[in-house]
């Protein structure tokens, strides 16, 4: 069953609802997919932990700093790659609506977050934002002020430091400053504010901290945080200039879930490098595909768990090389994305209609693989007893080999060692041209047998001491023995009265 995030019917549901908008999770997505937008919020997260904000429903939402005990969550690229856990794209993809950069116990950046306490409306709280401006553009060691609207009703004013502060300190040390403007009017204050007062906060100050990214939108309201310059912010409209469809890129052409570029290939028809990893388990998969333009081949899926990327080639048979056989051209193609790889035409062939692909598609094989090493231009992996390396040549073209020692190899091996450990006895073979090995004999080298026979103790003693005292047998065992000429014997069995107790 395909997971929820991915379900197309879920795309059209609300995720963010009020009584004035509604925004989709494709209209978020989309936003986020903006180029202008994942620019300015990039430059923001890269480099920083991350407070992320999951809207399941207008009514539920989720906070989210880690992805598991003490791992924060990062976002350091915005390649609209919604298969790479730290790209925004598969935040977005997840419902992810709002994003807050997080600082730490040493800060270079101060704020305050101007909240009305009741009704006010933006326009009563834009003259309180231009004196918050003012007196923190005064401060030593602040530069850079700026307003930016929240995204909610009210705005932020920030300030970038000279040099990084205890953030506990940095922020007392505002409240001291703040504290001079609640004197002068009593409408302002730095706690939590009554319905007709405005309150200067500074509370989200602190070591984890954080406030809305510049851009990224409000899960409430379904506004955008932006910034306004003082002298625009008198005719500053937040339902028009942070309305995200009135931000987002002009010429930039919307992303549609289920847009794709043929089945299985996202729409970016993009080839992503292997990743470096070791020793992890991976997903193989061989699918047939009969295409009516590039004609019968087999597509090679390496899929990563990690990332959901099946890394692809095509390659011109369905079953791999044979250990020592000549190596299988594969030919690189777009990465496609996991369920396609490990679905489609798992049960039946299934058909691609129309477009790039037009055919049918099966898969042939599907089982779990040991990557043992892999880098961008080599993947060295496991599958059961037998072991292979697909190795880049020149640009999308890789040779794929089969580097499991012949079974032909190892089974003379241990004839060779197996011969002469008896022929040391003065045993001759007969009837042994090849012999089954056994699981733990593939590594074994010529000559190890006949050293293991060497080391082995003499066997026990079938006769206590007492019977054997002036037995016929002591004399026998007391004196040198030695086969008196070769004797013949099967693979598992010496044939013939023992040299040594004159019995079989």
């Amino acid at each position: 069953m395909p997971k929820k995030g991915l379900d197309p019917s879920r795309w059209d549901k609300p995720v963010i609802q009020t009584g004035e908008r509604t925004l989709t999770k494709r209209d978020v997505f989309n936003y986020y997919s903006d180029p202008k937008i994942r620019a300015h919020l990039l430059s923001q997260l890269q480099g920083n932990p991350v407070l992320a904000i999951q809207s399941l429903s207008p009514d539920q939402k989720i906070y989210k700093r880690n992805f598991q005990a003490d791992t924060p969550i990062q976002i350091t690229s915005a390649n609209r790659d919604a298969h790479n856990k730290n790209d925004l794209a598969w935040f977005a993809e997840r419902r992810f609506s709002e994003f807050h950069p997080v600082i730490r116990s040493k800060t270079n950046k101060i704020w305050v977050d101007i909240d009305p306490g009741g009704t006010q409306s933006p326009e009563e709280l834009k003259p309180i934002a231009k004196k918050v401006n003012a007196m923190l553009s005064k401060l030593p060691g602040v530069k850079n002020t700026q307003i930016a609207f929240s995204g909610g009703r009210g705005f932020y004013v920030t300030g970038k430091l000279d040099d990084e502060k205890d953030t506990e300190e940095a922020r007392e040390q505002l409240n001291t400053y703040l504290h001079s403007l609640t004197q002068e009017n009593p409408k302002l204050t730095l706690h939590p504010p009554k319905k007709d007062q405005i309150r200067l906060d500074t509370s989200t100050l602190h070591d984890k901290g954080s406030i809305r990214a510049l851009y990224s939108l409000n899960s409430d309201t379904g506004l955008a945080s932006v910034p306004v310059s003082e002298k625009n912010l008198d005719s500053f409209n937040p339902n028009v200039d942070a309305h995200p469809s009135n931000l987002v890129t002009k010429s930039y052409s919307p992303v549609r879930f289920g847009d794709e570029y043929a089945p299985g290939i996202p729409a970016q028809k993009k080839t992503h490098p292997i990743p470096r990893t070791e020793n992890k388990t991976w997903t193989m998969a061989v699918q047939e595909h009969a295409a009516k333009r590039a004609g019968k081949h087999w597509d090679l899926r390496l899929v990563d768990p990690d990332t959901g990327h099946a890394h692809s080639w095509a390659i011109p048979k369905s079953r791999l090389p044979e250990p020592g056989g000549n190596p299988l051209l594969a030919i690189q193609t777009p990465t496609h994305t996991a369920r396609y790889a490990l679905t489609f035409g798992e049960n039946k062939p299934k058909e691609i209609k129309k477009g790039y692909g037009t055919g049918t598609v099966s898969i042939k094989i599907k089982e779990p693989i040991k990557v043992v090493r892999s880098t961008p231009n080599t993947v060295k992996f496991e599958r059961g007893s037998e072991r292979y390396q697909l190795f880049r040549t020149k640009d999308n073209a890789w040779l794929l080999r089969n580097t499991s020692q012949k079974k032909e190899a190892q089974n003379s091996a241990f004839v060779e060692g197996y011969r002469n450990a008896f022929e040391k006895m003065g045993v001759k073979l007969g009837g042994m041209s090849t012999l089954p090995l056994e699981a733990n004999d593939d590594d074994m080298p010529v000559g190890a047998l006949s050293k293991l026979l060497e080391d082995l103790p003499p066997p026990p003693q079938r006769l206590d001491q007492k019977r054997r005292q002036g037995s016929p047998y002591q004399t026998r065992m007391n004196q040198p023995t030695s086969w008196n000429s070769p004797m013949e014997i099967s693979p598992y069995m010496a044939v013939g009265p023992s040299p040594i107790l004159g019995y079989w």
